[in-house]
């Protein structure tokens, strides 16, 4: 950066960033009670995991599988519905990979989530 102008590269990895989120959230070994005192009775209960994704721009890279593994596309500067749609599909992937639908917490909220904003 020059005092006369301004120059910034790189690219959006969205995908990499939702297989990132859901590998800290299913690593092996993770704890995901909690104790808490409802009503003076100490509960056990089981955390949900949730990823809140906040992005500064357009998936401007992606992957051709919903895993977001394999070789990385996109030319970083810009994008379009096939970017837009593969994004998506790699967080529904992912989404339904840490939702467990019999598992509750004490407050009767079910199923994570994975939210984009």
């Amino acid at each position: 950066v020059t005092s006369g102008s301004k120059s910034v590269s790189g690219g959006t990895n969205t995908p990499s960033g939702i297989k990132a989120g859901v590998d800290m959230l299913t690593a092996e070994g993770l704890d995901r009670t909690f104790k808490t005192t409802i009503n003076g009775i100490e509960v056990t209960g089981t955390r949900t995991p949730i990823i809140i994704l906040v992005t500064d721009g357009e998936p401007t890279y992606y992957y051709a599988n919903e895993t977001a593994t394999g070789n990385r596309n996109g030319n970083g500067d810009s994008a379009n519905e096939i970017y837009y749609y593969l994004t998506l599909r790699t967080a529904k992937y992912y989404k339904d990979q840490v939702t467990n639908p019999e598992q509750s917490n004490p407050f009767g909220i079910l199923a994570p989530g994975l939210y984009l904003l």
